[in-house]
């Protein structure tokens, strides 16, 4: 992926937006726009929830995602793909 690290994890894309590399350890596929949160039982996955206000939000998924796949996950800057439920 082309952009600059910001720290270990952190990758500053070329449209301004910070962003996580985790994998998809939901069980299934997730798509572009999805809110997903951090997988507490490893450290470089995410997963999905339904609970309304969760405090491990990771981010906004940035692109549709098999389930074990990789994907850039928007942690600070603006996109127009957000979907919620609410």
């Amino acid at each position: 992926m082309a952009g600059f690290y910001v720290d270990r994890k952190l990758i500053l894309n070329r449209k301004g937006q910070i962003v996580h590399r985790l994998r998809n350890n939901s069980g299934g596929t997730v798509n572009a726009g999805a809110p997903v949160i951090f997988d507490t039982t490893t450290t470089d996955a995410f997963t999905t929830t339904a609970t309304q206000n969760d405090p491990k939000v990771a981010g906004i998924c940035l692109q549709t995602v098999a389930n074990q796949g990789t994907a850039e996950i928007l942690w600070m800057g603006f996109t127009d793909l957000v979907k919620a439920d609410g």
